[in-house]
């Protein structure tokens, strides 16, 4: 894959909070508080360590 795909491809988002980073690193950690299903989806599989896949 060419650079330009990747940078094309790719997705930043960026914002300010008063939260330390490690706040915000477990926050993202718990996926299954933050990316609920408009129609009542669930999520399985896990989210909290290096390898760990998840389904929605």
């Amino acid at each position: 894959m060419e650079k330009k795909d990747i940078l094309k491809n790719s997705y930043t988002y960026s914002f300010n909070t008063i939260k330390s980073p490690n706040e915000i690193f477990e926050l993202l950690l718990g996926v299954e508080n933050w990316w609920i299903g408009i129609y009542g989806e669930t999520i399985t599989g896990f989210s909290k360590k290096v390898g760990d896949e998840f389904s929605f």
